[in-house]
């Protein structure tokens, strides 16, 4: 089969060479670490079709908050000439890396890190534009039941589809890329590791002989993956299943004939709005204040048993705060003490205001992947599948700016760290709009519709840069 499509590839290591605290985790209280389990990367695809290219970059690191993620864009813009939008930065939300998004009390950036980054994306796009491998792509994708769960309620549904996107030469693979939707936060040790898609990664490059491997993390906000304890054997043990799964998907997929290469950038409003009123915050702040007075008296004997009493025992991966070092909650209830106070002077100020989130669209022809700079529930790629079934399009999160989780209206009854906690450990003083979910599902069906009625079109466009 001819293709008009080719490939370029590199990787560079990212892992730091000093300490660092690990983000992803308050539990461990911003202590650092220089000990390494597994090293980190940053990989780097290009997609070429005749004078159009595309650069997937994806880092082994948490997310990117506006900052770092815009001193990488302009870095590469510089190095390479490529405009932004063609540019697509993502991570595979690993738990146990350096910070490059400020979480509360979850470790500061490292400006020299930063410095590092920049440094290892400029060689590893060099590297990946001395390489143009002309390739016939082959891809599957089916479900992997039995390996993860919704970690907000097991009796709901999770994205249990897998994705693998295979480039070939010939006879050869030139490279394998992977989409999975299952938090990588099994490794919630005090060592770096890339946790479970390092390990995919590896395995399909030193085990296969494979060149060049990539994970693309999907809607993995409400899903982790289904393991007996938080440990890095757990993790590996779960990584083990996802490659043999990747494994025996290679050679046996759907050809893609790529003939037109599209790359999209989209920007989208999305409110914020308190989901609260005053009062009943200062009382949730006392509350705060009391568990820590308590606590201190009691000599960290955890007198309360009530909901602040459960949501720090979750935050810590407990089922009590038994036997739990006492240092270690009273620093988580220190965290959730400055994030209420946060929002309370959001609150009194009456704020009101927006943010704008990125999404980025892959077009490889009637595949299509849809890059979104938030953690997804399944929820959105289940309401994508119905409305457009038997389409290949795979939704990724954890685009640049990383902003938070977009959750179903109906979660928002339920309560619970996603909803309540985590856009005020993101920073963000106010949360979405209870509607951003449907505002999001809304505008990508718009997207998908005008780009297959298109596809389908007599006046087909090959490029579009906004």
């Amino acid at each position: 089969m001819n293709t008009a499509l080719s490939i370029g590839w590199a990787k560079k290591e990212i892992t730091p060479p000093f300490e660092t605290p690990l983000a992803g985790f308050v539990r461990r209280g911003e202590k650092s670490t220089n000990i390494v389990a597994d090293p980190l990367f940053v990989r780097c695809l290009i997609l070429r079709s005749e004078q159009i290219q595309a650069v997937l970059f994806v880092y082994d690191l948490l997310g990117f908050n506006e900052s770092v993620g815009n001193a990488l864009r302009e870095t590469i813009v510089q190095e390479t000439g490529f405009n932004s939008a063609q540019i697509i930065l993502s991570c595979t939300h690993t738990h146990s890396a350096p910070p490059t998004i400020e979480l509360t009390k979850c470790g500061k950036i490292n400006p020299v890190y930063v410095e590092l980054l920049k440094e290892k994306s400029i060689k590893v796009v060099r590297q990946a534009l001395r390489r143009d491998q002309p390739v016939n792509c082959l891809f599957n994708r089916f479900h992997l039941p039995d390996l993860s769960v919704n970690r907000r309620d097991a009796s709901q549904v999770t994205n249990d589809n897998i994705s693998v996107l295979q480039f070939n030469k010939g006879r050869s693979t030139l490279g394998v890329l992977v989409h999975f939707s299952a938090h990588p936060n099994s490794v919630c040790e005090d060592r770096i590791s890339a946790d479970y898609p390092g390990y995919v990664c590896r395995r399909l490059e030193q085990e296969l002989g494979i060149p060049f491997s990539m994970f693309v993390l999907g809607t993995a906000g409400d899903t982790n993956l289904l393991v007996n304890e938080y440990s890095y054997s757990e993790m590996e043990r779960f990584g083990s299943e996802i490659f043999e799964a990747v494994k025996s998907a290679l050679d046996v997929g759907q050809p893609v004939e790529v003939r037109n290469l599209e790359v999209l950038e989209r920007e989208l409003p999305l409110e914020l709005t308190p989901h609260t009123k005053t009062g009943r915050l200062e009382k949730k702040i006392k509350a705060i204040n009391e568990f820590i007075v308590d606590f201190i008296k009691s000599r960290g004997k955890h007198p309360h048993k009530g909901a602040l009493y459960r949501k720090i025992s979750w935050i810590l991966l407990k089922k009590d705060l038994i036997g739990v070092d006492p240092d270690t909650v009273h620093f988580v209830a220190l965290a959730l003490l400055e994030n209420n106070q946060h929002y309370l002077s959001a609150l009194s100020r009456n704020d009101r205001s927006s943010v704008r989130l990125r999404v980025q669209f892959l077009l490889l022809d009637g595949l299509i992947f849809i890059f979104v700079g938030a953690e997804l529930f399944a929820h959105i790629f289940l309401e994508l599948e119905q409305k457009f079934p038997g389409k290949k399009v795979l939704l990724c999160g954890y685009l640049d700016p990383l902003l938070g989780y977009i959750a179903p209206e109906e979660e928002y009854k339920r309560g619970g760290y996603e909803v309540d906690e985590a856009f005020l450990f993101y920073g963000a003083g106010l949360p979405f709009a209870k509607n951003t979910e449907q505002t999001l599902i809304a505008y990508l069906s718009e997207q998908l519709s005008e780009l297959y009625a298109r596809e389908n079109g007599p006046n087909k466009r090959e490029l579009k840069l906004l």
